[in-house]
C-alpha cells in the first residue's frame, strides 16, 4: 500500500477524522500516532524522532495547520506532509502546496468505506514528492561541490542557469 509509510501522525482536532485515519491505516501494518494540536504534534515529533508521513488538518485548535507546516519542515524534510481539511477552496490547495505540503486531500474523499486504492494512489504520489526533493537537492549539492572545486565551472554554471540553460533552479519543470 503506502510505499515505505510505517510510522503516521495524525493531526487533527477531530475525533471522528482520527478515528477513521487509524481505521482506513489498520490494515497496512503503518503505526499510527495522533496528536490533536499543533503543540501536540511538535511534541509527537520530539518524542518519536521521525515519521514516514503527516495527514495534516488545517484548522486545528492553537494554530493554523499552514503554520504548523514550516516548523514540522524543520524538524523533517524527509517526511510526506498531506494537508487535510474540510474546505473546498482552491487558494488553500495552492498555499499548502507553496509552503511544501507534498499533497492535499480533502476529507470528504477519505474512503470510510470500500475502495482505498485512490486515498492510498494519493499518499504514495505525495511520498513520491519527497524522493523528487532528495535528488533535486542531490544535484544542487554536486553542483556546489563542482563550483566550490573548480571556481571557472561555478561561473559557468552560475551564467547557464541565470540564462535558463541548465535545469538546477528551484521550480524548474525539467528536474527528473
Amino acid at each position: 500500500r503506502v510505499s515505505g509509510a510505517r510510522r503516521v501522525l495524525s493531526v487533527d482536532d477531530s475525533s471522528l477524522v482520527r478515528g477513521a485515519l487509524r481505521r482506513i491505516f489498520a490494515d497496512t501494518g503503518a503505526e499510527v500516532d495522533e496528536a490533536t494540536t499543533g503543540a501536540e504534534a511538535l511534541e509527537r515529533f520530539k518524542e518519536i524522532g521521525r515519521y514516514d508521513l503527516v495527514l495534516l488538518d488545517v484548522n486545528l485548535p492553537d494554530m493554523s495547520g499552514l503554520e504548523l507546516l514550516p516548523q514540522l519542515r524543520a524538524r523533517s524534510l524527509d517526511v510526506a506532509v498531506v494537508i487535510l481539511t474540510s474546505e473546498d477552496n482552491i487558494k488553500t490547495a495552492i498555499q499548502a502546496i507553496r509552503q511544501g505540503a507534498d499533497g492535499f486531500i480533502q476529507k470528504s474523499d477519505l474512503p470510510i468505506q470500500g475502495e482505498r486504492d485512490a486515498f492510498f494512489y494519493a499518499l504514495d504520489q505525495a511520498r513520491g514528492q519527497i524522493q523528487r526533493r532528495r535528488r533535486h537537492t542531490d544535484r544542487l549539492l554536486n553542483t556546489t561541490l563542482v563550483a566550490q572545486r573548480a571556481p571557472q565551472v561555478g561561473l559557468a554554471l552560475a551564467l547557464a542557469c541565470r540564462r535558463g540553460g541548465v535545469g538546477l533552479l528551484p521550480g524548474r519543470a525539467d528536474l527528473d
